[in-house]
């Protein structure tokens, strides 16, 4: 049984809805592999990290960032749920090459949300 959750639910919308930028939030939990897969066959499907600390992410998602999808992830802690520091500190420990990390804090959310102006 499909749920509204899944990110399979994002296909429809953004094959109809082109122009629309949609984040799936919480990196997709507990599907990832499928929230990765929608964010890298839709230009506008992006994803999301906050609900979850990085030590948690799975392996496939850091693999993503890291490579083809530097430009489809972007990061968030949902606070108070997760502090910052705390979130920064594991994001730290992971092993994130220096331009894909850029991008997952900063560069990725300032294009997707059209930021230009304040960054």
């Amino acid at each position: 049984m499909q749920t509204v959750a899944q990110p399979i639910t994002l296909d429809k919308v953004a094959i109809d809805f082109p122009e629309l930028k949609i984040i799936g939030i919480h990196i997709g939990h507990p599907w990832t592999e499928e929230m990765i897969s929608m964010a890298w066959k839709h230009p506008n499907v992006f994803i999301g990290t906050d609900a979850h600390l990085p030590k948690y992410w799975d392996k496939s998602l850091i693999k993503f960032i890291n490579s083809r999808g530097q430009d489809k992830v972007m990061f968030g802690t949902d606070y108070p749920v997760i502090g910052f520091k705390r979130a920064m500190d594991e994001l730290d420990k992971l092993e994130l090459r220096e331009v894909p990390k850029r991008k997952l804090l900063v560069e990725n959310a300032v294009r997707v949300y059209g930021l230009e102006k304040w960054a």
